[in-house]
């Protein structure tokens, strides 16, 4: 078990522990944001939906893309979505981004290419992580249009967030996909590279990472709720010496998010959201092998 013995740091974003008494607000976007969720299942979770649809313009002006690229059911997971944002937390327009394993000429058309263009925060709904890839990547990790769009709105200030799979493709670090989510499989049998190995009991990983829009960090969903302190431990030890590794892992509870600004500069900090409590600040350079939690 010598790969347990590396110096590997999880950051576990749950909602034990942390109780502080501020109010979360961010009344100004700073730098390029993202608001990732663990799976955001509870359709009360105000501080959560408030908070993307703030972010992306406010009540009555975000008009939000929603990424459906990980789901199985598209039509029920866009109505889903619509039905939240905009009947309960009041977003000015829905524009459900019609690209899927099915349907992946989308990647290149430009009418969806000027459709995302419009928005002023795009969401990226969960899933199937792998699925992401395949309908926004072309063969070799090429990006299509349609995430180059995403990518240069992103970069132009405009909010990007995501639950569950929509959150854990987000990285540029390798990818975690597959297996049955369990810290055992994981322990027991290692992470395999997903193009080298199909059977999807073993945990998988893609090694060209993400959609690339977080660098340094590999994100992992249903964190607590699916025990899968393990297997980001063993992912982060098995894959840290590859180009898109790395010794850092982010594992995301249910209904909690991490809102990440100044993304990819040297003010980027992390502040911790989640039903019916308060948030925690997370300053970091990780880069000096540091990590500042404070009040």
């Amino acid at each position: 078990m010598a790969w347990f013995c590396h110096y590997l740091l999880v950051l576990l974003l749950t909602v034990n522990g942390f109780l502080i008494t501020d109010k979360f607000l961010l009344n100004k976007r700073p730098g390029r944001t993202l608001v990732l969720g663990g799976g955001i299942y509870d359709d009360n979770n105000t501080e959560i939906y408030e908070t993307i649809v703030r972010l992306a313009g406010g009540a009555n002006q975000a008009k939000l893309g929603i990424v459906l690229a990980a789901s199985g059911d598209f039509n029920a997971t866009c109505t889903f979505y619509f039905n939240i944002f905009m009947n309960m937390y009041h977003a000015r327009s829905i524009y459900c981004i019609p690209i899927n394993v099915n349907t992946t000429s989308g990647n290149s058309d430009p009418h969806v290419i000027d459709e995302i263009k419009q928005q002023t925060g795009i969401f990226f709904a969960g899933g199937e992580p792998e699925s992401v890839i395949e309908s926004l990547f072309f063969k070799n990790h090429i990006p299509s249009p349609a995430l180059l769009a995403i990518k240069e709105m992103f970069n132009a200030g405009i909010l990007v967030s995501g639950s569950s799979a929509g959150a854990e493709c987000m990285p540029s670090a390798v990818m975690a996909w597959g297996g049955t989510g369990s810290s055992y499989n994981a322990l027991q049998f290692g992470t395999y590279e997903g193009s080298e190995v199909s059977d999807r009991d073993y945990q998988l990983y893609d090694k060209d990472g993400g959609v690339g829009l977080l660098d340094g960090f590999i994100i992992d969903a249903h964190f607590s709720e699916r025990g899968r302190e393990g297997r980001l431990i063993r992912l982060l030890s098995d894959t840290r010496h590859l180009h898109h590794g790395t010794d850092w892992g982010f594992g995301i509870d249910e209904d909690t998010a991490i809102v990440i600004t100044n993304v990819g500069t040297e003010d980027e900090k992390a502040e911790v959201i989640f039903k019916r409590a308060p948030f925690i600040s997370i300053k970091f350079p990780y880069q000096n092998g540091h990590l500042y939690v404070t009040p």
